[in-house]
């Protein structure tokens, strides 16, 4: 008994050192704080815009950060404007379809915007937005789409082709007209299209069962052109030009054909042909001619009855209704486009 007074006293002083200790490093710690918009993420965002987070030991290592937040989400290169690279290619199976391959697009985050910046205990907080999304981007940022196994001509074109390389497949989507600007709709969100994304719609397109061939493709000013057309199938043949705007003229309404046959449009007997008159504002047109054979007749003469999204105005009606009246034929489209002739 003699011997377990000092090993409790001994236990004791333990415990002691031990409090003691743990005070030191508590009173030796500092907890790091970050402000509430950083922690809680609250800053106000556009559903067209990314926010980045960032934070670091200098300010240039905070908006590093930032900018490696915004790149992965948007699956990009990003350049920077000082030497900054940063690289997130991607080979991946998607679950969406069955689509594999590499993701690799670039963008530069020059136009980034920094919008909160704050210095609390030796570190720098900083949130930068970026809205130059492009529509692939948005859509992927929102990941909310199916996917479209129906094969269309539209999807032929060079916008809907970058977003099955982004996203792996056709978004199930639509394309409507509303207060003169061009939407592009996924699954009931309406994303505002630029000028060369709507523009990025038009697609050279051939079928064999209906051919189109323009006899010139670029045109000068003043200049005429026409189309050779050759059918290799019945049934009712149209023909629709769109302008740059969106609006479709019906050239030819449901004409009756029979199995192989040719002509010239317009009967250049009757006319020198068409031609194509310069946009003011962008000192150059372009037109897509689409023609196309239906086992059944098309609908568009009854376009006055479809709601204004589709509003018919001197014969013409808008991009979205044909392109559903054209699903399930037979599709050739072309481009023709001017350029002003240069003074000598």
């Amino acid at each position: 008994m003699e011997f377990g007074k000092p090993f409790i006293c001994s236990k004791l002083f333990g415990k002691f050192i031990v409090a003691v200790f743990m005070s030191f490093v508590q009173g030796c710690t500092t907890v790091e704080k970050h402000p509430d918009w950083y922690t809680g993420r609250t800053l106000a965002i556009d559903e067209q815009e990314l926010i980045g987070y960032g934070h670091g030991a200098s300010k240039e290592s905070a908006s590093d950060q930032a900018f490696i937040e915004i790149s992965r989400s948007i699956y990009t290169d990003v350049n920077s404007a000082g030497s900054y690279m940063y690289s997130t290619l991607q080979d991946e199976e998607y679950s969406k379809s069955d689509f594999k391959g590499e993701i690799l697009s670039v963008a530069s985050l020059n136009d980034t915007k920094l919008i909160k910046y704050e210095f609390v205990g030796n570190t720098f907080f900083v949130a930068y937005s970026y809205s130059q999304l492009s529509l692939a981007e948005k859509i992927a940022n929102d990941n909310q789409f199916e996917c479209e196994d129906n094969a269309i001509f539209i999807h032929q074109s060079p916008l809907y082709k970058s977003l099955k390389r982004h996203l792996g497949c056709n978004p199930k989507s639509n394309v409507f007209s509303k207060n003169k600007k061009w939407y592009f709709s996924v699954n009931k969100k309406n994303y505002p299209l630029t000028e060369s994304e709507f523009m990025a719609l038009f697609v050279e397109y051939s079928n064999e069962m209906v051919v189109i061939k323009p006899s010139k493709r670029v045109l000068l000013e003043s200049d005429f052109y026409n189309f050779e057309i050759k059918t290799n199938r019945e049934g009712f043949f149209s023909l629709y030009q769109i302008t740059n705007s969106g609006d479709v003229q019906s050239l030819i309404e449901n004409k009756v054909l029979m199995h192989n046959e040719y002509w010239v449009y317009p009967d250049l007997s009757l006319y020198e042909g068409m031609s194509l008159n310069i946009d003011s504002d962008r000192g150059y047109n372009v037109e897509m001619t689409i023609a196309s054979i239906c086992d059944k007749p098309s609908q568009f003469a009854f376009l006055d009855q479809i709601d204004t999204d589709y509003l018919i105005i001197d014969n013409k009606a808008m991009l979205s209704f044909v392109l559903d009246e054209l699903s399930g034929c037979d599709v050739s489209s072309s481009i023709v486009k001017n350029k002003v002739r240069q003074s000598n």
